[in-house]
């Protein structure tokens, strides 16, 4: 069966492209971070993009998705050196394995629920339109909940 009018091979490679993408990434991103010790403003940055990235994908046609999802793999790879670094310097680092057990549990819970829920809303709305918005909303609340950290 096609989805978006693409075969199953293409939209296969499509979902490896998400990760191409970041694994160059996630290091550079990482490193930069060190250097300039604006962890917050990172995570907000890659939380916007990736919103910016799905609502593309919502509307994208089969040629330009790759485009997108590429783009969607850079934005995501902003957020994991990050997350892993700024427990200890929200909580201080007497209390850096409570904040790590913490973003532990979050990743869990999202890798957990995000699979069934949309799903859940693919077969609700037989849209992929919507299920891309759909995430985008709560990539949007991500870069709402990362702005109001306490850090630097």
């Amino acid at each position: 069966e096609d989805y978006k009018g693409m075969n199953p091979f293409y939209a296969s490679f499509l979902a490896s492209t998400l990760m191409l993408a970041a694994i160059p990434c996630v290091p550079l991103f990482g490193w930069i971070s060190d250097k300039i010790r604006r962890r917050k403003l990172l995570v907000v940055i890659g939380s916007a993009l990736m919103t910016i990235s799905l609502i593309a994908m919502a509307y994208a046609t089969d040629t330009s998705m790759i485009v997108f999802i590429a783009a969607l793999g850079v934005a995501a790879a902003f957020v994991p050196p990050m997350v892993m670094a700024l427990p200890p310097e929200i909580l201080g680092p007497s209390s850096a394995g409570t904040g790590f057990g913490i973003v532990s549990i979050c990743l869990n819970i999202g890798m957990t629920l995000a699979p069934p829920f949309i799903g859940s809303l693919i077969d609700m709305t037989n849209s992929p339109t919507l299920t891309f918005l759909g995430m985008a909303f709560f990539s949007a609340l991500g870069t709402v909940v990362a702005y109001t950290l306490k850090a630097k």
